[in-house]
């Protein structure tokens, strides 16, 4: 319990590099406590969040075989290794303005962004209402633009914000 707390204490204290070593002999010299069993999820936990040394933290997640903590460790290895993107939209964009979306990237280093124009009023007449729109059928629909954005300074396994920008004054249009 104490060389686990030696660990939490340099932890706590941003010594990352040394609450690793604190974990790694303790998960060496009592690998069946449970202090030692949860010292490679906190060693892989480390490597990931606060030093972003993903290869190390993967390579820690590989050593949990807790049973409590292995789910969390091969949730976290399928989190790093498979492609993820999501998109979020910082706020509502006048008609005028110019509108941007920001992704959250791992492991793509180019997005294909496909703009499609939806004319609300044809909808809405059409289809009584505006639900639905997300289901639309988008391979049989020609988009009105398309264009590649690069991730700058692409690194696997790390989780990067990229800005795409369209509409008014944005190169894409």
């Amino acid at each position: 319990n104490i060389m686990y707390q030696l660990g939490e204490i340099a932890y706590k204290q941003k010594k990352y590099t040394a609450a690793i070593e604190e974990w790694k002999n303790l998960a060496s010299k009592y690998p069946s406590s449970w202090q030692g069993r949860k010292a490679w999820f906190q060693i892989g936990q480390t490597h990931e969040k606060k030093l972003h040394q993903y290869e190390a933290a993967i390579a820690a997640y590989k050593k949990v075989n807790y049973w409590r903590y292995r789910y969390k460790a091969k949730a976290a290895i399928r989190r790093l290794t498979q492609k993820g993107l999501s998109l979020l939209t910082p706020r509502v964009f006048r008609v005028k303005e110019g509108a941007s979306l920001e992704a959250s990237v791992r492991n793509i280093k180019q997005l294909t962004v496909k703009l499609y124009k939806v004319d609300p009023e044809t909808y809405f007449r059409k289809m009584r209402g505006f639900g639905g729109m997300e289901r639309l059928d988008t391979p049989l629909i020609r988009p009105d633009r398309t264009w590649v954005v690069k991730v700058p300074k692409y690194r696997k396994y790390h989780l990067q914000k990229t800005p795409i920008k369209f509409g008014a004054g944005s190169p894409m249009v």
